[in-house]
């Protein structure tokens, strides 16, 4: 649960996905190759880049109608990282994260939407 009175933009950054031992295309999301970059548009003039260094997941890949199904991410919310101490103790404070209350943030998406020949768009809730 993102709280607080600026909005994230969250880019899931799925490098290093490996397929799962299975016939119906299985990947788990590569535990060492994942980050989620965020920007955050801070008082109104410049935005602000972090990311979300901790976390896994995993989705199916249908080659042939090359689409994504069964979208499953968790992202560790203590792993904030903006580059600035003070400001990431603060995000993952009350006043935004919750940390303690919220450990986990969790996307889930049941499919993907063609935006072109290869491009693709998930939608996640």
């Amino acid at each position: 649960m993102l709280r607080g009175p600026i909005g994230f933009v969250l880019a899931a950054l799925l490098l290093g996905a490996a397929p799962a031992l299975s016939a119906n295309e299985e990947y788990e999301i590569d535990e060492e190759h994942f980050s989620v970059a965020f920007l955050v548009q801070h008082a109104g003039f410049y935005d602000q880049a972090g990311l979300f260094t901790e976390g896994e997941g995993s989705f199916t890949f249908d080659e042939e109608a090359l689409t994504v199904g069964d979208i499953k991410i968790e992202i560790e919310a203590e792993s904030v990282f903006t580059g600035h101490k003070k400001r990431d103790r603060h995000l993952r404070s009350g006043d935004f994260l919750s940390v303690k209350e919220f450990p986990k943030i969790t996307f889930v998406g049941t499919g993907s939407k063609k935006t072109g020949p290869k491009p693709a768009r998930l939608p996640v809730t």
